[in-house]
């Protein structure tokens, strides 16, 4: 057995007995082999979070990134290099408690650790062609993503990483945390639960040893302790009957990349007219309303789901019709794609990033908040105060820092989902960024799109190169995050409701809106 086996051997053993004589042992060990090093750093970090030790964290972390200036492409690297930031923000966490105010703080203080941690995340999922590696990487992004509460992106993240691992019971058990969160605060329909929890649940128990591989004892044991309190076990299997309809390729296009404006939807349980349901219940404003008149919350949601419906269907059409070519168009002889079809695509991507701009001004103005008068705001300035443009933020803005300390967590998903779409930082470790970049590109600038693309050939200055068919998966990407945002929307008035009772003693009725078809005559 040669050494770094050896090494390797008793760390593992150590590990399982005494984690601080593994710790103590991995300290000891010389950083000139590349191997041995990542075995120091890995049980550096792993051993560190175990025993609450945020220096011996931080040491396998700078060990991390010394291994990467040697090897860049280092996908292992990179993935335990965010496994070591993740843990450090964990960490964080127990220090800060889990009182709201402390929780914003630690929000603030661990943002730009879970921004690179997500971004490094990324890469070892693109650049690695081991699945289960990948699905460990999506489990991690997808517990930041949780921790957050970006819930319905965490869900996606889950469900890929089961796509990748069928045996990876931790993820089915993370969308089972995800659907009963949401059932408890009412925004899952409780038929929904006798379809979609048990297959999950039968997962997580028939691979006990696989998961507890992946996550370890301690974190699989409190995961069971959490369905044990929700009963889960006892969620009986498909005691509904629902008549199945047959799916129109546009309802298929839907329900196959989860475009549906529900949290969470199933085969089972699609209907055109339960898929787009979601709607805001009630609102209590913190501005004196005029007598008799509609709070301009409900209109602006209205055209919000209007927006991202109709570029849903722009986005259909461009996969699934074939569009008209009426005109004639230079071949630059650089597999370069020119026509209505390419330009649609860059523009329903662009018209689905804009969304989101008016996602920011509708959470200004619900919850009271000034700024949202202001024609310069946008998804990218509505969160956080920066002391000058070219410095990273400072905070959030002080009404959205009062709302979340009061407990408003659907305004944390909105800024951090702003957080990781720009580079705030400037450095190009925002994961989410290439959207924004895109969004830029075919608005000001000219977006040539290619079916053979030849990479290192396009410097052209004022024109943007991609693949079409990466462009093609940036449209999917975006229309989900922008149906993320617009449910984290919804849940903010959810939140503000609440807070808004409580300080009230209780007293609030609720708002009845009524339905635009109904007012109008139309069938539902």
């Amino acid at each position: 057995m040669n050494k770094f086996k050896q090494i390797q051997s008793k760390i593992e053993e150590l590990f399982r007995s005494d984690i601080q004589a593994a710790v103590d042992l991995a300290l000891n060990l010389p950083e000139d082999d590349p191997n041995i090093s990542q075995i120091k750093a890995s049980t550096l970090v792993d051993g560190g979070y175990q025993l609450k030790s945020e220096q011996n964290i931080k040491q396998g972390i700078k060990l991390f990134e010394n291994l990467l200036s040697i090897d860049e492409i280092k996908v292992p690297t990179l993935y335990n290099l965010a496994n070591g930031l993740h843990n450090l923000s964990l960490l964080k966490m127990d220090y800060y408690g889990k009182e709201w105010k402390t929780l914003y703080k630690w929000y603030m203080d661990t943002i730009k650790d879970r921004l690179l941690a997500k971004h490094n995340y990324s890469k070892a999922i693109v650049g690695h062609s081991n699945s289960k590696l990948t699905a460990q990487a999506l489990n991690n992004r997808a517990n930041m993503l949780h921790s957050a509460f970006r819930w319905i992106e965490a869900t996606h993240e889950y469900r890929l990483a089961l796509k990748n691992d069928r045996r990876n019971g931790i993820a089915a058990g993370g969308i089972i945390k995800q659907i009963m969160n949401g059932y408890h605060r009412t925004a899952i329909n409780i038929n929904c639960l006798p379809i979609l929890i048990p297959p999950l649940y039968k997962t997580v128990i028939d691979n006990k040893e696989h998961s507890i591989q992946l996550c370890g004892v301690n974190d699989y044991q409190r995961m069971m302790d959490q369905f044990n309190e929700w009963k889960i076990q006892d969620i009986p299997h498909k005691i509904i009957t629902i008549k199945t309809i047959k799916l129109t390729p546009y309802q298929t296009f839907i329900l196959s990349n989860e475009l549906y404006l529900s949290p969470f939807m199933s085969r089972e349980l699609f209907k055109p007219d339960i898929c787009d349901s979601l709607q805001i219940q009630t609102f209590i404003s913190k501005d004196k309303l005029k007598a008799y008149k509609i709070p301009p919350i409900f209109g602006m949601f209205n055209m919000i789901k209007a927006d991202f419906l109709t570029i849903r269907w722009l986005a259909f059409n461009y996969f699934r019709s074939n569009l008209p070519k009426n005109s004639y168009y230079h071949d630059t002889l650089d597999y370069a794609v020119y026509g209505t079809k390419p330009s649609l695509l860059a523009i329903t991507q662009r018209l689905a990033f804009d969304i989101l701009d008016k996602i920011a001004v509708a959470v200004l103005t619900g919850i009271g908040d000034q700024r949202a008068k202001d024609r310069t705001i946008s998804f990218r300035t509505a969160w956080f105060k920066f002391p000058d443009e070219n410095k990273p933020p400072m905070g959030l803005f002080p009404t959205i820092e009062t709302e979340v300390e009061k407990g408003n967590r659907a305004l944390i998903a909105l800024s951090e989902l702003a957080f990781d779409i720009f580079d705030y930082y400037k450095d190009g470790c925002s994961y989410l960024k290439r959207k924004h970049k895109l969004r830029n590109s075919s608005t000001h600038r000219f977006t040539i799109l290619h079916d053979m693309f030849l990479k290192n050939n396009f410097k052209d200055g004022a024109v943007e190169h991609y693949d079409i068919n990466d462009i093609e998966k940036e449209l999917i990407d975006t229309l989900f995050i922008v149906k993320a945002a617009i449910i984290y929307f919804v849940e903010v008035v959810y939140f503000q409701n609440g807070i808004l009772n409580r300080e009230l003693g209780g007293k609030l009725m609720d708002l009845d809106i009524p339905s635009h078809k109904q007012i109008r005559g139309e069938k539902s």
